[in-house]
């Protein structure tokens, strides 16, 4: 059983105080919600949020002689050109009975007034009552036109919940509702898988050419029907056909957020190496070996290569799940900085730019990186990243501590 009632009005503090660094760690975090946000009309937002139950702490209740969790989602809406307005704010307190041996996700809902158009951010605070521990997020709200990203709900073709990740596996379909109801067509772009990666952080190249779709078409559209995106690659889906904005779905290679393929295997290593080894590695009839002898004779045994391959591909990983926009997260800015160079010590965000810091803040020369928010993207998650030449040496210094064999952490 899942009960929820709503509370009070809430105001959180301001957003520029709270570290996230504990939400980049390797170590399974103690409170992960997923959230989801749709415009339900033009004035009501929904914000759908879900919770894996083994993360709470179920209590003894004496009276009743059962074990109960409680939790609170609080929220706080501001535009996001007046970060310090509040336009909505609320919370929803919510109780769970714990079922033994059953394990499940918690999901529930609630509605908040967005009264004008614009795009906004929401700060959440997830709270487990009984632990007194506590997630906070930011998430952003795009209400601004009818081709808005959080117009359209996103469903496997299986169930009648939202679905809480931006992509599919394989041989997943999809079920898309519109808030409106009132089209039977979607115009859907297609964009092939890139192998196109982050420059170093000391580049100044220009990175922001448009990208043009390999094919588009109409498809028939009713909220009942399920879609098969057959292909690797993300896609978007409009209205009509001159809008750049919309939803946003990915199809990632089998076993996505981990990697295990010979080719995926190496394809972060150009981050590590040289134009001609990485090409000599690429065309090698075996692309395994190629990559198990890079690892083996960089470490210099097989037990220290081990080890070195299972922090590299677990941050491959990790970048995966925390940072994936259209492409997967260890392509993107912060993927790129967190693969090579290790979890953040301290990460701040803005409504507008995320700040990771490395070294204690109290030091001279911490290595701080500054990560800007894009809103004109294909998704609410990219991030990039304000490039520097002074990096440069700390990149060489990674680059070579790897490739001398041993995990880089800059700290």
């Amino acid at each position: 059983m899942f009960l929820s009632w709503n509370c009070s009005s809430f105001s959180t503090s301001a957003v520029t105080q709270h570290n996230f660094a504990a939400k980049y760690e390797n170590e399974e975090k103690e409170l992960n919600p997923k959230y989801v946000l749709y415009n339900l009309t033009d004035s009501v937002t929904r914000i759908y949020f879900s919770l894996d139950a083994s993360e709470l702490l179920y209590v003894n209740n004496t009276e009743r002689a059962e074990f109960t969790a409680n939790i609170q989602m609080s929220y706080c809406v501001h535009p996001l050109n007046f970060p310090k307005l509040v336009t909505d704010s609320g919370c929803v307190i919510l109780s769970d009975k714990k079922i033994n041996g059953k394990s499940k996700i918690l999901m529930s809902s609630t509605d908040m007034d967005i009264l004008k158009p614009g795009n906004y951010f929401i700060e959440v605070t997830f709270k487990d009552l009984n632990k007194i521990n506590s997630s906070y997020d930011l998430l952003y709200l795009d209400h601004e036109s009818h081709n808005s990203c959080n117009n359209f709900l996103l469903k496997l073709d299986s169930t009648e919940n939202p679905l809480f990740r931006n992509y599919i596996y394989k041989n997943e379909k999809i079920r898309i509702e519109y808030y409106t109801k009132q089209h039977s067509k979607l115009f859907v772009r297609y964009y092939k898988s890139t192998n196109k990666l982050a420059p170093p952080p000391y580049s100044l190249e220009k990175q922001n050419d448009p990208i043009a779709p390999d094919s588009s078409w109409w498809i028939n559209y009713t909220p009942k029907e399920s879609i098969a995106l057959e292909k690797e690659g993300w896609y978007t889906f409009n209205t009509d056909s001159f809008s750049n904005k919309g939803l946003t779905v990915a199809k990632f290679q089998e076993g996505f957020p981990k990697i295990t393929i010979p080719k995926q295997l190496l394809y972060p290593l150009r981050y590590l190496t040289m134009r001609d080894e990485y090409k000599s590695m690429d065309t090698a009839v075996n692309t395994k070996k190629a990559v198990d002898d890079f690892w083996i004779n960089n470490a210099g045994s097989q037990e220290h290569a081990r080890e070195v391959i299972r922090i590299f591909y677990n941050r491959v990983a990790s970048a995966n799940s925390l940072f994936s926009t259209q492409i997967e997260g260890w392509k993107t800015d912060r993927g790129l900085i967190y693969l090579v160079f290790g979890p953040p010590e301290n990460v701040f965000r803005t409504a507008n730019y995320e700040t990771w810091i490395y070294g204690s803040t109290v030091e001279n020369n911490p290595v701080t990186f500054i990560f800007n928010h894009k809103s004109d993207s294909f998704t609410d998650q990219e991030f990039v990243l304000e490039r520097n030449t002074e990096y440069k040496l700390n990149w060489i210094t990674a680059v070579d501590f790897w490739r001398q064999g041993n995990a880089y952490n800059l700290k």
